[in-house]
């Protein structure tokens, strides 16, 4: 366990360096270290647990994305994690939730909370079958962690909501109303 929080610091540090201060991410990341070192720090001093786990797999759903998006690969790339592991060289994968992350419209991938990766193509009939089974399933996993951080803020009150869920919130709801309408465009 410790050897994955050890490659998860390290990712940190890369990928903070690879953007650099002055990306308009860069604030993002750190929020996302913060997090992220809070969670692993918790886990080494009191032990890990579902909800522990369930946080960090979150994080890294969100590390991933940024990383994806801003710099060509994943996060667990960055760590030194192959896709489909959840430890440097192994084929064992950790629980946790799942997220979705959006390229462009001609291509998806989707990455989940145990370090897997799909790619999805858009090309020919057999592909856009797999392409809306694959958006049918991200939209069920979307729709599940959305659930999930919805009773994460209920369980706040309004008043003491942190910062992070309400933008996490905020972002999953949009992730599904993005699925939403790119499943219903392909049945059209």
């Amino acid at each position: 366990m410790t050897d994955i929080f050890s490659a998860y610091e390290r990712g940190l540090e890369k990928l903070l360096e690879r953007l650099g201060k002055d990306h308009p991410r860069y604030v993002d990341v750190l929020v996302l270290q913060s997090r992220l070192l809070e969670n692993l720090a918790q886990a080494r001093r009191y032990g890990d647990t579902e909800a522990r786990r369930a946080e960090r797999a979150q994080i890294v759903d969100q590390l991933n994305a940024l990383a994806l998006k801003h710099l060509g690969l994943i996060f667990n790339e960055l760590c030194g994690l192959e896709r489909g592991s959840g430890t440097p060289g192994s084929s064992t994968t950790a629980a946790g939730a799942r997220s979705v992350v959006m390229q462009e419209a001609h291509d998806s991938v989707i990455i989940t909370g145990d370090h897997n990766t799909v790619s999805i193509g858009t090309a020919g009939q057999t592909e856009e079958v797999a392409d809306r089974a694959g958006l049918e399933r991200a939209l069920t996993m979307a729709r599940r962690a959305l659930a999930i951080l919805e009773e994460q803020v209920a369980g706040f009150g309004a008043l003491h909501v942190p910062a992070h869920k309400l933008i996490e919130l905020e972002e999953k709801r949009r992730e599904v109303a993005e699925l939403e309408r790119r499943l219903q465009h392909r049945k059209e």
